[in-house]
Order: structure tokens, then C-alpha cells, then sequence
């Protein structure tokens, strides 16, 4: 399921909890869908690119004016390429994105149907070891690509605790697989059906990763995010709505995220709260989740 698959079906109660990049949750906030965030990892600029062939005669991100570039619509690909033409000084007008889900960009790209893919992990290793494209721009200095777990309202009110299991459990995950790389590349080969050599990649561009509470940081780079994709004048990248602010409420520490304008509705509300975790001797103590969001 895609990422931005995930953020509807979250906000229609088909499922409980997942992990999302950056763009999916403004596009589904903006469309007025309840959606509440509950923790992050951090950021991995490096795991998203945009890529052209190697014999194509694309050397800037400038040069991609009157290009086809290929993309899937709503993805933390989506903000990547909006800030990467804002880089070059273009206007979203200037290019031609062509909104294709990755299955379908690849089979363009390869084809030279499109210019160039903008493309997220473990897709661009595959890729990337497949045909060895050039790299136009990664994340670095447009993106910082995080990745965020959402849960529905009703299972963060009634399921705090396990939220707080889920959350320390995948933070010790993420630290077997740092530690054990050649196990964590043969079981995630297993049950996903990808590459070895592909799976190898995409973790080495992997940093340590345990999963913490939304904190100013995450909170800052996310309505940049907002910002960006929904400013006035930009709804050509794909906005129905009012540009979204998300702001912290000191009186209630409360995240809140508003659409903007004379009457701004309320999108969602996040509260942080202690969590109520029994202390464990491992060794990820150090990054064990210390709040959970409740209404």
C-alpha cells in the first residue's frame, strides 16, 4: 500500500495505525480527513532522488524547464521536486509533472517516456543497481524526508499503551537491523520479495532510526512542508484547499493543524501527554518514547 493509500485509509477507519512520508498527510488534512500523528523517525534525505538517465542531457535542476517528470502525486516525492524547482528558480508551471504511481514512472523512465523520476526508497535502489541512472538531487538541502506514523483517533484514545509498545518494539527493531545488517538484509529480502542487493542499499542509506514523539523540529520542517506545497499561487502542485498552518497552542500543548483564511476548520489536534511505560533494561532505553498523543 502506498504511503498516501495509507493516509486515506487512516481517516476512514480501514486501518488503525502506519508510517508515511512527509506529503501525504497535508494532502489528506487539507481534504479535511482526521488524521493524528504519534510519532516520527528521523530524517533520511538521502533515500529520496531525482533521477534522470545516464545519457541524458540533463546536468541541472534548472534544465528540467519544459520537462516531463514523472512522479506519484500526493508523495514525499511531490515536496521533493517542488522544492528542487524552487531551487532552480523555476515556476511549478515551468515543468510538466506526469503523476504516475512508482510501478508505472519506471516502466516511463526506462522507456524515455519521461525526462526524469522523482523516487523514494526502496524503489530508487532498485532502480539505481537495475540501469545506474545519473543523480540529479537527492533530499539534501530541499528535503528532509521524515517519516511519520499516524494512528486513527479512536485507537490512540483507547490504545495508548499499545502505542507505546508498538513504538519501543520497532525503535529495538530498527537497532537489531542497524547491528545485524547481513540478518536484517536476508529476513526483509524474505518476506518482501526484493533484491538482497536492493534491500542492502536502501539500508545503508538508512540512519539509526528510533521512532520518538513529533518534537519542535519535526513540527517546523512539517509546516514547511504545509507551507510550501499550499502557499497561494502554488495550487498547480495539486491543492484543492487553503494553505494548512500548523501551530503549537502553548495555553493547551496542543498541535494544532488549521487550514488558514477568516475561518480556518480544524483539520487536527494532537496533545502530548506522558506515557505510562513500565522501564525495560535493553539497549534502546535511551530512545524509549516518552509521550503519546491523546484528545
Amino acid at each position: 500500500m502506498l504511503r498516501s493509500q495509507q493516509s486515506q485509509a487512516l481517516s476512514v477507519g480501514s486501518l488503525e495505525f502506519g508510517l508515511t512520508g512527509d506529503s501525504p498527510p497535508v494532502f489528506a488534512q487539507a481534504a479535511g480527513k482526521d488524521l493524528v500523528y504519534v510519532g516520527v523517525e528521523p530524517p533520511k534525505p538521502d533515500s529520496s532522488a531525482i533521477l534522470v538517465l545516464g545519457d541524458s542531457p540533463i546536468r541541472s535542476l534548472a534544465e528540467l524547464k519544459g520537462k516531463k517528470i514523472a512522479l506519484q502525486k500526493g508523495s514525499s516525492a511531490h515536496y521533493l521536486l517542488v522544492r528542487a524547482v524552487d531551487k532552480a528558480g523555476l515556476k511549478w508551471d515551468d515543468i510538466q509533472p506526469i503523476y504516475l504511481a512508482p510501478a508505472d514512472a519506471r516502466a516511463a523512465f526506462e522507456r524515455k517516456s519521461v525526462d526524469a523520476w522523482v523516487i523514494w526508497d526502496p524503489f530508487y535502489a532498485a532502480i539505481e543497481l537495475a540501469i545506474k541512472p545519473r543523480v540529479l538531487a537527492t533530499g539534501r538541502g530541499l528535503s528532509s524526508n521524515n517519516s511519520f506514523y499516524l494512528a486513527s483517533r479512536p485507537f490512540v484514545t483507547q490504545h495508548a499503551q499499545t502505542l507505546a509498545v508498538l513504538f519501543d518494539e520497532l525503535t529495538r527493531a530498527d537497532a537489531i537491523a542497524q547491528n545485524k545488517r547481513k540478518e536484517a538484509i536476508e529476513l526483509i529480502s524474505d518476506f518482501s520479495g526484493l533484491d538482497a542487493g536492493v534491500v542492502s542499499l536502501f539500508i545503508q542509506r538508512r540512519p539509526a532510526s528510533p521512532v520518538g514523539p513529533l518534537d519542535a523540529t519535526a513540527v517546523a520542517d512539517q509546516q514547511r512542508v504545509a507551507d510550501i506545497v499550499w502557499r497561494p499561487g502554488g495550487r498547480t502542485v495539486g491543492a484543492t484547499g487553503p494553505p494548512i498552518n500548523l501551530k503549537k497552542n502553548k495555553k493547551t500543548k496542543e498541535f494544532l493543524c488549521k487550514c488558514s483564511g477568516s475561518s480556518p476548520p480544524t483539520v487536527t489536534a494532537v496533545t502530548w501527554a506522558p506515557a505510562k511505560v513500565p522501564a525495560k533494561s535493553t539497549t534502546t532505553t535511551s530512545s524509549k518514547l516518552r509521550s503519546l498523543p491523546t484528545t
